[in-house]
């Protein structure tokens, strides 16, 4: 089960936000990066996926107007650590008309905003937000991560990492998150897990 101080602190801010843009149109963005052996590695690949989302927001292509973000962190079977980024987003109204990415195009951005040689793994839905984007927030992560995976301590593991930020429109609402860290172990419970990753 979800902690309750971070499900109490995520269904405050929901709510309030799904009515303040009651007309809004949403969508589930998953963005990753390689794998890390490492603590030090994965400190590097956060620090390098958080300025390439900095790159990527800026893309005049990106649709995105305001997005909360988590960070979830996976250990794979082999040892590895898998960082991802799970984005709830607001979509401008062109984004399902000629402003569409297709999931292909979203991996081709991820790509050149990474500035990597490799074509990342990136998953995109629309949401609903009347039934989908509260559980949204708890089971989206669920088939990205195995059931042999174990979620991270991030906030033990590499220090000082905001495990949940909010951008765009929606940053007024970021004081709703302080003074409370979220860890993604609390909002992705390892025995929720089901599915795949792809590799």
């Amino acid at each position: 089960m979800v902690k309750s101080h971070a499900k109490n602190k995520i269904y405050r801010i929901l709510p309030q936000i799904l009515a303040d843009y009651s007309n809004a149109r949403w969508v589930s963005l998953t963005l990753l990066a390689n794998d890390c052996s490492s603590d030090e590695l994965l400190r590097t690949t956060l620090d390098l996926m958080n300025e390439s989302l900095r790159r990527l927001v800026k893309l005049k292509i990106f649709p995105g107007i305001g997005w909360i973000k988590f960070v979830e962190v996976t250990q794979r079977c082999g040892g590895n650590i898998r960082p991802c980024f799970h984005i709830l987003m607001i979509v401008k109204a062109s984004y399902f008309g000629h402003g569409y990415l297709s999931q292909k195009k979203w991996a081709e951005v991820w790509q050149r905003s990474l500035r990597v040689d490799y074509s990342p793994t990136v998953s995109v839905k629309r949401l609903n937000p009347e039934q989908d984007l509260l559980i949204g927030l708890i089971s989206e992560s669920a088939k990205y991560c195995s059931n042999e995976a174990v979620i991270l301590q991030l906030s033990q593991r590499v220090p000082n990492v905001k495990t949940v930020t909010i951008g765009g429109i929606l940053r007024n609402y970021s004081d709703l998150l302080t003074p409370i860290n979220i860890t993604p172990a609390s909002i992705f419970p390892s025995d929720s897990c089901a599915g795949g990753i792809p590799s």
